[in-house]
Formats: C-alpha cells, structure tokens, sequence
C-alpha cells in the first residue's frame, strides 16, 4: 500500500512511439517491454496534479515490490537501471517472463 496517489500514464506501446522516446532521450532501448504488454509508465500525483519528485517514485515502488512479493510476480523497477534512471518505469522481469 502507498500513500502516494499515481496512476498508469501508458502500457502497450508501438514501436513508432518508442522511436520517437528515444529521439527525443526520454528512451535508451528500441527493445522495450512496453511492445508486449510487459510494463507500465506511472505518473504520481500530489494535490491532483502531476510530479516527477524522486521520493514520491520511490514510495510507488516499495508498494509495488510488496505487492509483487506478496503475489510471486518479479517486478523491475526503472529507478533502479544504472543509465536513464526511470522511476515512473515498472516491468516484468526478462527473466522470468521472457
């Protein structure tokens, strides 16, 4: 659970959005897991309008790693890539859904 109110911003992506993404830097990979479905970008929200502050992404990922444990389900989380870091990014793992 999170005190944090977010909201899912985009899931399913074409490829012509995601080149474009990363025409514009905003995206590093033409490989992406939005292409099957596999992750989701959030948006959190404070006061009803939209934030990228760090710390709120931060909070939507603990409550979402909690309930990925508490389901069995391998999350990543985009906060947590060395290059491009992306806080609003979460996906199912390659690994154990390839």
């Amino acid at each position: 659970m999170t005190t944090v109110d977010f909201g899912v911003t985009e899931g399913l992506r074409s490829q012509e959005r995601q080149r474009a993404l990363v025409a514009a830097g905003k995206s590093q990979t033409l490989n992406s897991r939005h292409f099957t479905g596999h992750a989701v970008d959030v948006m959190a929200y404070t006061n009803g309008h939209g934030t990228w502050e760090w710390r709120y992404y931060e909070q939507i990922n603990t409550a979402f790693q909690a309930a990925a444990q508490e389901l069995g389900v391998d999350v990543e989380w985009g906060g947590h890539w060395r290059t491009l870091r992306d806080g609003a990014h979460f996906q199912l793992s390659w690994q154990a859904y390839p």
